[in-house]
């Protein structure tokens, strides 16, 4: 028995290891080692086999509900009609990469996922090593990104090249996980770990970033609605803030090299390139999908069709519009039924710490995709989709379990 309980405990060990290896592949080592990405994908999927496996022995051959991948099942409908959308586009982009990584690296990961969530204590270790992940992501990317290219539009990723954008939303949904621990367990490093995720996300220079996180907290405090609490989480929001304050008036490096592009968050001086330009892409793409409302214009169609009218090859800057131009009203419901399901279960179980945990992580998120697209960007996918995964919990059997 004994022994048996050894060989648990070291499965359970190698499988947090397959998860954080997984995500950090994906993020903080992605451009750094060779085929990183591909290789921890088909490492995990093999795990996740074995899991799966040990799970169905482990119930008599008795296969529980909650390993029907339902987040999975509505998520490869909508790759379907990516994948779908190459055939029968009106213009149709000849680049596979976009469909890699949404029928190869967004849907198994997904999958994997949804099938290692079997329990609320499964759902909050995945949570728990994302979160690990994307902490250790940060301190990456801040490191070996120079002083001088903080909130820098081209220059920010260090070592992973991933675009401040994208590193912002996954900085603030780790945030609002380390929130949910925060609330759950009561443990002061995760304080920490989202003192750590809020200056990180301050540095990507990301408006959007800035306004994610503010409301995610503002929701946060609302779904909270003890007086004492809600006292404590201000006056930590206000000490953070001081702290800052302070920085920026007594550290001349501080100052000099940090502060002038911390400050500049909150006006027109950070370097974008297509600020100017992001209404009317968004009209041009809403026009487009008035034309083929049903199907839309075809697999990634409108940066063509942008570059048709405007000479620049270049997205909408919106997850609605880009949708909508591509897969018409048919993907865009097939993408946006996890948000409507996870949104709707969280009302529902309005009391669960979860779905508090969807309320202010998903909300904000809805608000931030009008000004940037991240359904197809598997760093920033992956944020998206845990969360969504997470309120499969939210179901009368998983209570207590």
């Amino acid at each position: 028995m004994d022994f048996y309980y050894s060989v648990e405990e070291v499965f359970d060990i190698y499988m947090r290891a397959v998860w954080m290896m997984f995500f950090l592949g994906h993020t903080a080592f992605r451009d750094y080692i060779p085929s990183i990405q591909s290789l921890t994908l088909y490492i995990l999927l093999a795990s996740i086999a074995m899991y799966f496996i040990k799970i169905v022995l482990e119930n008599e051959m008795n296969i529980a509900r909650e390993l029907i991948p339902r987040v999975t099942i509505i998520y490869s409908f909508f790759a379907l009609d990516v994948f779908l959308s190459r055939r029968y586009g009106v213009m149709v982009e000849s680049s596979p990469d976009m469909l890699k990584y949404i029928c190869k690296f967004n849907l198994l990961a997904v999958l994997a996922m949804d099938i290692f969530t079997v329990s609320r204590k499964r759902m909050d270790e995945l949570l728990k090593l994302y979160l690990v992940s994307m902490t250790i992501t940060a301190v990456v990317i801040t490191v070996t990104t120079p002083v001088s290219l903080w909130g820098n539009e081209n220059g920010y990723g260090g070592i992973t090249n991933i675009h401040r954008n994208t590193a912002s939303l996954i900085y603030v949904i780790a945030f609002c996980i380390a929130l949910y621990f925060i609330e759950s367990t009561k443990r002061i490093p995760y304080i920490g770990i989202a003192f750590v995720l809020f200056m990180a996300n301050l540095i990507t220079g990301s408006r959007k970033g800035i306004i994610q996180i503010l409301f995610a907290f503002a929701i946060f405090l609302l779904v909270h609605g003890k007086i004492k609490l809600k006292v404590k989480y201000i006056f930590y929001l206000i000490l953070t803030l001081g702290m800052v304050i302070l920085a920026y008036i007594y550290i001349p490096w501080f100052r000099d090299t940090f502060g002038e592009r911390m400050l500049a968050i909150f006006d027109d001086s950070i370097e974008d390139t297509s600020k100017y330009y992001r209404t009317l892409y968004r009209t041009l793409a809403f026009y487009a999908f008035l034309d083929h409302p049903v199907f839309g214009y075809g697999y990634e169609a409108f940066p063509l069709i942008n570059e048709f009218i405007t000479g620049l090859r270049l997205y909408s800057h919106c997850n609605f519009t880009e949708l909508l131009c591509n897969y018409g009203i048919v993907g865009f419901s097939l993408y946006y039924v996890n948000y409507a399901i996870s949104l709707v279960k969280a009302l529902v179980h309005r009391k669960d710490p979860i779905a508090k945990f969807i309320f202010y992580t998903v909300i904000p998120l809805i608000l931030i995709e009008y000004g940037q697209i991240d359904y197809s960007i598997s760093a920033g996918a992956y944020a998206v989709l845990i969360t969504l995964t997470s309120a499969k919990v939210l179901t009368p059997r998983f209570q207590g379990v």
